[in-house]
């Protein structure tokens, strides 16, 4: 590429500003990676800041909303979601959208907990204490 071109995409790009990087590619049509990459060269040179941080939708993670300026960055506050909100979240849209799957899930979760229970079986301590631990490859029938 040029240096005439690399000036261009530079003024572009600076044009196209304030934005996040979804934005400006948007705004600019530049590829996804020719963004990313001047968006990084412009905040390292302090030519650029991230004003705020935002979620382009509900779910996402927090993006950076940059600016023209020198300004220090703002602190990201969003909290992301954990993962058992992810979990909830998309067990409830599969409930919702399709009962019969979600029904099936759910019995698969179940069978999955019943053969780890049989795996690492253990018995009672009377029992225990009666006729001992069972051990890997023991039956838990006594055989005559």
């Amino acid at each position: 590429m040029t240096r005439k071109a690399r000036d261009h995409n530079k003024h572009v790009i600076l044009g196209s500003l304030p934005g996040t990087r979804k934005d400006i590619q948007i705004a600019t049509g530049l590829s996804k990676t020719t963004v990313q990459g001047w968006i990084t060269r412009l905040h390292k040179e302090r030519v650029i800041r991230i004003s705020k941080w935002v979620k382009p939708t509900p779910n996402s993670i927090p993006t950076a909303y940059y600016r023209k300026g020198s300004a220090p960055d703002a602190e990201c506050r969003l909290k992301p979601i954990t993962n058992t909100e992810k979990q909830t979240r998309w067990r409830n849209r599969l409930k919702a959208r399709d009962p019969e799957a979600y029904e099936l899930l759910m019995k698969k979760s179940l069978a999955r907990l019943w053969e780890l229970a049989a795996r690492t079986r253990r018995r009672d301590p009377l029992m225990a204490a009666l006729y001992g631990q069972i051990h890997e490859g023991e039956s838990t029938c006594q055989s005559k």
